[in-house]
């Protein structure tokens, strides 16, 4: 990504590129200080996919919940305010026990620490998850997210499912029953994300802005 904008930019450009400058808000960091060291065992799931959720992954996710056998286990489905099914699921949530729902959320941040794996897509929110060291199930819910969320697993911070088009309720629920017993590779993947960002990406940029321009950022 280095070289990405080299064309698109004049060669006095300044870019500050890469998650290390990932701008988020002061929760995150803040949270990240007190973070509780996670097991790598499932107790609590995220289940998260932007503002709209245009293609419905939500409520697939739902569906692979339904055909866990995991006495316990509970879920904080979480729905933007933009999302056209979310009084669906409102209801579908109080029929399946141990699911909470959550819609327009402002304590995103606490959520986050307080899960153990998230189900979400590719994302800025990554960046968030990242930051407090939550390992990802990804699943690309549009087309721009693939590279991001391919990478994500590559990287090994996470899993990718595959794009909107592709997953079902059936391969999420296959995936989490493999995951359930493997703690070791959920505590790898949460310590690599936690390493990529570090939550001061704001800070560093007001930092650079004030070197160039010699003018305090407030």
């Amino acid at each position: 990504f280095k070289t990405r904008y080299d064309k698109l930019t004049p060669t006095t450009c300044v870019k500050l590129l890469g998650p290390n400058y990932a701008m988020l808000r002061d929760q995150f960091p803040e949270m990240r200080k007190n973070l509780r060291n996670r097991t790598g065992q499932v107790e609590r799931l995220m289940i998260f996919y932007g503002a709209s959720d245009l293609n419905g992954i939500t409520e697939k996710t739902i569906e692979a919940l339904t055909l866990l056998n995991r006495p316990g286990l509970t879920a904080d489905i979480i729905v933007g305010s933009c999302n056209p099914e979310a009084n669906r699921i409102k209801e579908i949530c109080t029929t399946i026990t141990g699911c909470r729902f959550h819609q327009q959320v402002d304590n995103m941040a606490e959520l986050m620490a307080k899960a153990d794996l998230a189900i979400g897509a590719g994302g800025s929110t990554t960046w968030e998850r990242c930051c407090l060291g939550l390992p990802t199930l990804f699943v690309a819910t549009s087309d721009n997210e693939i590279e991001l969320a391919q990478t994500c697993g590559e990287i090994e911070i996470g899993q990718y499912l595959g794009n909107y088009r592709e997953i079902d309720g059936q391969i999420i629920w296959q995936t989490l029953e493999r995951l359930f017993d493997r703690p070791e590779l959920l505590r790898l993947w949460g310590a690599n994300a936690a390493r990529l960002v570090d939550g001061l990406g704001a800070e560093k940029v007001c930092l650079k802005i004030e070197s160039l321009t010699k003018v305090p950022v407030v």
